[in-house]
C-alpha cells in the first residue's frame, strides 16, 4: 500500500494512502483502527459535498482526524502534537492492510438500501 508523509497547510503531521478506493473501504477500515488503536470518535460522520467525508477521534489527549475522498484517498490527520506518534503508528499498520472488496451479494444489498430510500 502506497503511504505518502507530509505536512498540512498548518503545519500538522499527515499520511496519505491513496489506494483506499470507497467509502464502503472507509467505513470498514475505520471500524478496525478504532478498535485496534482504542480511539473514541468525537464527530459523526462529516460529508464534505458529494464526494467525501470526514471524522474526528481522541486517544487520551490526542485529536485525530480520518478523512476519505474520491481524489485523494485516506488522509490521516495528527490535530495535536500528542497525535503524531498514534498517526505514525496507524501509518505503519496500514503498510499491512489490505483493503476487503465487498463481496457480489454485499453490493447487491448496498444497492437495494440505496434503492429504498427514493
Amino acid at each position: 500500500m502506497k503511504i505518502q508523509k507530509s505536512k498540512t497547510h498548518s503545519n500538522q503531521l499527515i499520511y496519505i494512502v491513496d489506494e483506499i478506493q470507497s467509502y464502503h473501504s472507509y467505513s470498514k477500515l475505520i471500524q478496525k483502527l478504532t478498535k485496534e488503536f482504542s480511539l473514541v470518535t468525537t464527530s459523526g460522520i462529516i460529508g464534505m459535498g458529494f464526494d467525501g467525508v470526514s471524522q474526528d477521534f481522541k486517544k487520551e489527549d490526542a485529536s485525530i482526524r480520518i478523512d476519505w475522498d474520491i481524489w485523494f484517498g485516506l488522509s490521516i490527520i495528527a490535530e495535536n502534537n500528542q497525535a503524531i506518534t498514534i498517526v505514525e503508528q496507524i501509518a505503519i499498520y496500514m503498510q499491512t492492510y489490505q483493503e476487503t472488496k465487498p463481496s457480489f451479494f454485499d453490493r447487491f444489498k448496498m444497492l437495494f438500501r440505496v434503492g429504498r430510500n427514493r
